[in-house]
């Protein structure tokens, strides 16, 4: 949150190191995970280059960004460029797993160059247009393969650094599998190639992961690449992304004999087989078909988490809510006490009458040019359980907390100088640097007079760790190290209850720190973050359609604590040489470089802030984009007037994101303006809310050099679980608007104004498709609806209601379709009409 200018992470800050294959972009300060990036990427560069069938000489680039509590990759083919998100997740981040490897930098920089390099390996025809005119021809990326091809081989290559490390690795994927295979629910190739309204979201890395990993162990790792190598030079791919047994299905019978829907049906099978005897070791007592179940804590005869609710209100529109939630266990009810925004991704806490948690908010200040300078932090707020109310405690980008009787927090957050974390207090006289440790902490709970972590070193695991703050030098001592992740600790008298992956699937344990004793509490399927209450044990698992809390008697298995594998100690060393610099020169050259070159030619800069596009056919056209003090967006267009002949306009546009926020509220202030430096000067404001259940939306521009111009939206939307009404009321005068009664007649009028009022209601869920041709369905609408508009001038008034049925409907692997079939009346006729929606 803010709303000052940002010029902290501006180019002139920004530093580079390069070999002759890569080039990594850093902010200053940062010169120890760009160092470690390069290292990674030069050492598992022909690994990934062999699974992908990628021999061809080509140089990465790749641009560190500090997003504050946000840690994510990406990769873009035509750019060939790589962003890397340096946050370490904590065991909360809940990336599926990815969060508990032991090196992130190491997972991110592999799985995102395994990307770079499978869709970037072109031959034959196809590799001469790739290399005449950019990698948007490579048939070996979007839109020519699905997202499960697309993702599905780099979880493959990121699980094959560690035995610990990688998607496929950390058990929680394989546990999704089990459950759904039991319960005969594994989806369709065509169901797991769209978005649609599925558990879990991104579906992609976990079905496209799962699969690759079928195939290298059935047919053979190096025929993964021979698979991409043949694909790369497919020249029938246009054909595909209609029909997939035109071209992808070819080159699987090549390569595996079989095409994909045969394939992935044997995959499925084999699922099936492996995970007859699946069982989850409790009783269920209710489930979340929305999302995460986590943080579950007890107290005053209750049990109290977090739950995700994902709301659908229109065809691929939904809202993700977080439930701070009450269940009482005698009853069996669930109560939900606070909708919020955001999501959280620090552990719970109750201390009294109070409920400590935390929020994720946006920020400025953080050293990235991706999101002009804006990150994620935490909001740690307190819910009062005999009031209903909230209070807002501090801000900061802290990773966990604790809250001592005193009253005093005590908080961990990342060390940005060099790895590892700072220990702050805050408290009535406000916050105080504590201690700087050399491991990263992602836990940390209260003991006596001590501190037990979960903390990570540079390369290695999440574990269990005492941390005492009155030493003179701070340092951790072990309580449990493993090769495994520990996380989601809980500490009750003397004893640790936790999660973790001993046994190829997650399991709850206790450690009694008097004993040293430990013990298994749940086994069979996945459970993890459970609670004791009573003579019962409360934990997380998995359904088909979700998660849920189930319940068991409350016993201890005696079990071994895992034993320690030596850890290599990370050696950095690079066999060629380094160059290095300042960025600001060597980033402005790529603009000399264009990365699509036909039909148009189009370049940007290696850090993102300049762009051009210069369309060289027919009417000569271009466009030069600029980010000025990283955060207002400068555009200038000219081209050819439509209007008048052998005339040439010219056009300005500004837009700068004054605030952003992740909280209920004002979620956004965006300024703008526009001009042709002739008959329009536009200023222009975008003003958002978004609460749990609301959105309000309302953008105004008027013509400085017409008086008395205005153009005005506003958008309200209140969302049920399976519905939404939705407003819409537009005034415009002396802006060209197009005046629209569904199915009937329209016209172009500069003074009126509109309104409509639609009832959106899910009808059914399809969810079915076809793999060639390649279409899907996923969940019918409906939809009553009011239409009205008024244009002033000669006074007409037009009415008209009706019903639509909206289908969600994906083609081409990409394209989201909503056709519309309806039928209205103005009170005169009534009339049918068939349209469509297209979303990218």
């Amino acid at each position: 949150m803010g709303f000052t200018v940002n010029v902290s992470a501006a180019v002139l800050d920004w530093k580079y190191y390069e070999t002759d294959d890569f080039i990594v972009f850093y902010p200053k300060g940062y010169e120890w995970q760009g160092t470690e990036v390069l290292y990674y990427l030069e050492k598992y560069q022909s690994e990934v280059r062999e699974v992908t069938g990628n021999s061809a000489q080509f140089k990465t680039t790749v641009v560190l960004q500090d997003m504050g509590n946000e840690s994510n990759g990406m990769a873009d083919p035509i750019t060939t460029k790589i962003d890397i998100y340096t946050n370490n997740p904590s065991t909360y981040a809940a990336m599926s797993g990815l969060e508990n490897g032991h090196s992130w930098l190491r997972s991110v920089s592999v799985h995102e160059f395994t990307h770079i390099s499978q869709m970037t390996n072109t031959s034959g025809t196809v590799g001469v247009l790739a290399r005449l005119f950019g990698n948007a021809y490579s048939t070996n990326s979007a839109p020519f393969i699905p997202l499960w091809m697309v993702e599905g081989i780099t979880v493959y290559q990121e699980s094959q650094l560690s035995p610990y490390e990688g998607r496929l690795n950390t058990g929680y994927y394989d546990a999704l599998i089990a459950t759904k295979a039991k319960e005969n629910k594994l989806p369709s190739i065509s169901e797991a190639t769209y978005p649609h309204n599925h558990y879990p979201r991104g579906q992609w890395y976990l079905y496209g992961g799962e699969f690759f990993e079928y195939l290298g162990k059935e047919y053979g790792e190096d025929k993964l690449a021979e698979y991409f190598k043949l694909n790369g030079s497919d020249t029938s791919a246009p054909y595909g992304i209609f029909f997939p047994s035109l071209s992808l299905d070819n080159s699987a019978k090549t390569v595996y004999g079989k095409g994909f829907p045969d394939l992935f049906e044997d995959w499925k099978e084999e699922a099936k087989q492996n995970y007859q005897s699946w069982q989850v070791d409790g009783q269920q007592v209710l489930e979340n078909k929305s999302g995460r179940i986590y943080n579950l804590l007890t107290a005053h005869g209750k049990i109290y988490y977090l739950k995700e609710l994902r709301l659908t209100s229109a065809p691929f529109n939904s809202k993700r809510n977080l439930a701070l939630t009450e269940y009482d266990p005698s009853s069996g009810q669930e109560k939900v006490l606070k909708l919020m925004n955001s999501s959280s991704a620090t552990s719970m806490q109750i201390v009294g009458d109070k409920i400590y948690y935390s929020l994720l908010d946006f920020e400025r200040g953080f050293a990235n040019l991706k999101q002009s300078g804006r990150g994620t932090l935490g909001v740690l707020y307190s819910y009062d359980l005999t009031t209903g109310k909230s209070h807002k405690i501090f801000r900061d980008d802290f990773k966990d907390f604790v809250v001592l009787a005193t009253g005093e927090i005590i908080y961990s957050k990342d060390n940005k100088e060099e790895f590892g974390s700072e220990l702050w207090s805050y408290s009535s006289k406000g916050k105080e640097k504590l201690a700087v440790t050399e491991e990263l902490i992602s836990e940390i709970r209260a003991y006596r007079d001590r501190f037990i972590v979960v903390a990570k070193q540079r390369v290695g695991s999440w574990n269990i760790n005492y941390l005492d703050l009155e030493q003179d030098k701070v340092s951790l001592e072990p309580i449990i190290k493993t090769p495994y992740t520990e996380e989601f600790i809980k500490v009750i008298g003397d004893k640790i209850y936790f999660t973790a992956n001993y046994d190829d699937h997650h399991s709850v344990y206790s450690y009694d720190l008097l004993s040293k004793r430990l013990a298994q509490i749940t086994t069979g399927a996945y459970s993890v973050d459970g609670i004791p209450y009573q003579d019962k044990y409360y934990f997380v698992s998995l359904t088909a359609d979700g998660e849920g809390v189930y319940r068991k008697n409350l016993d201890f298995k005696s079990v071994a604590i895992p034993e320690v594998e030596e850890e290599r100690a990370l050696n950095i060393d690079f066999d060629g040489k380094v160059k290095g610099g300042s960025a600001g020169l060597k980033s402005l050259s790529y603009l000399f470089k264009p990365y699509l070159r036909f039909p148009f030619l189009m370049g940007e800069d290696a850090l993102g802030q300049n762009y051009y596009l210069l369309n060289y056919f027919d009417d000569f056209s271009f466009t030069f984009g600029t980010k000025l003090l990283n955060s207002l967006n400068l555009a200038v267009s000219n081209f050819e007037d439509d209007e008048e002949d052998n005339q040439r306009s010219t056009e300005l546009s500004l837009d700068y994101p004054l605030y952003s926020s992740k909280l209920s509220g004002l979620s956004s202030l965006n300024l703008g303006y526009s001009t042709d430096f002739d008959e329009d000067s536009n200023p222009k404001l975008a003003v958002f809310f978004s609460y749990p259940r609301q959105d309000i939306s309302l953008s105004s521009e008027v013509n400085l050099k017409v008086d008395d111009s205005i153009n005005t939206t506003l958008n309200y939307r209140y969302t049920f679980n399976n519905s939404s009404l939705a407003f819409k009321a537009k005034r415009y005068d002396d802006f060209d608007s197009e005046e629209s009664i569904r199915s009937f007649d329209s016209a172009e009028v500069d003074d009126g104004y509109q309104l409509s009022v639609d009832y959106i209601h899910k009808l059914t869920e399809v969810r079915s498709g076809s793999w060639s041709p390649n279409i899907f369905l996923g969940d019918i609408y409906g939809s009553v609806f009011i239409d009205y508009a008024h244009e002033l001038e000669d006074d007409n008034h037009d009415l008209s209601g009706g019903y639509e049925f909206l289908v969600e409907m994906g083609l081409f692997n990409y394209l989201s379709v909503v056709p519309r079939l309806g039928v209205t009346t103005d009170g005169q006729e009534v009339k049918g009409y068939l349209g469509v929606k297209m979303d990218l």
